[in-house]
Parts: structure tokens; sequence; C-alpha cells
């Protein structure tokens, strides 16, 4: 008995109308999908490459925003030693110049540069203003009139502001007077 009512079941589902297939829709319909696959997969790939770039070119920042105070500090060392340095002190500062020297290599090798915009225009993206200053006759209103702390960039962009002052664009009023 058991048999006979699968049989008729199945004949059952077997005579059932079964919708009409546009097969080209369905190509259509699958060669869309397999194209946007096709472009997401390109588009990873290129974003992989990008990332992988990018690590390469900007992975050190983190360290070399830790060592440019170490690169202000030999600066600042070698700028305090007199001129006349004396024979017991040759090998110290010498020292402190293959140091300086070395860190510089070292940037170069890294794509990180210093920025001393002294004398050049202002730009927000680049220096952070501290205060303005007098205009001179060689300094006109709006540039860089002095260097506080350099900055630095590393390939395009920027590690460390350059802190400068501003040459104003017009007097300052005295409110006190």
């Amino acid at each position: 008995m058991i048999g006979k009512e699968r049989e008729e079941r199945d004949t059952e589902v077997s005579e059932a109308p079964q919708p009409k297939v546009n097969w080209e829709e369905e190509a259509a319909r699958f060669k869309d999908h397999w194209m946007r696959a096709l472009a997401e997969a390109e588009n990873a790939r290129k974003r992989a490459s990008k990332d992988y770039d990018d690590a390469l070119k900007y992975g050190v920042t983190k360290l070399a925003q830790d060592v440019l105070s170490i690169a202000d500090n030999m600066k600042r060392a070698l700028e305090s030693c007199p001129e006349s340095i004396p024979n017991d002190l040759e090998g110290l500062i010498g020292g402190i110049k293959l140091i300086e020297g070395e860190i510089k290599s070292i940037f170069d090798r890294h794509g990180i540069k210093e920025l001393n915009p002294l004398g050049e225009a202002f730009d927000p993206h680049f220096h952070q203003a501290m205060f303005d200053v007098q205009a001179s006759e060689n300094l006109s209103p709006g540039t860089v009139g002095q260097v506080l702390q350099v900055g630095y960039v590393i390939h395009d962009r920027l590690l460390r502001p350059a802190l400068v002052a501003v040459v104003r664009t017009e007097p300052k009023v005295n409110v006190h007077a």
C-alpha cells in the first residue's frame, strides 16, 4: 500500500505545471552577477595593493614621530657648542655630529624631510602659527617670519607641523592706550 501512495504522489508532482524559464534572461542575470563579482575582485586586489604600498611607505610613522625629538636635541646640542672647541671636547662634538648625520641618513632612506619654512607663505596644512610678528622690509605679510621648531613630513604626509611666527597683515592695535 505504501508503494502505491508514493507512486501516486510522484505522478502528481511530475504532472504539476512547471513555470516557463526564459533562459536568455537567466543567462543575462548570471553574466551580470559574474561581471560584478569580477569587478569586485579587481577592486579588492587594487585596495590590497594600495594598502601594502601604504604600509611600506608609512609603516614607520609612529617610530619616526618618536625619533624626531632625538633629532631636535642633536641639533640643539650642536647649536649650543662654542665656535672654538677645546681639544678635549673635539671627540664628543665629533660624535654628536656623526649621530646627527646618521639620523639624517635614516630619515632620507625612509622619505622623511625637514620643513623649515622661513620666508615662505604660511600654509596651515604644514605650519602651526604660534604668534604673529611685525612686518619688515624683507618679509611680506602672511609669510613665516620666524621658525620656532622645524616640522617634518614622511613622503607626502605631515609628521609634525612647523611651529612658526607669521608676519602680520595689518598693524597691531594697542587697546590699552
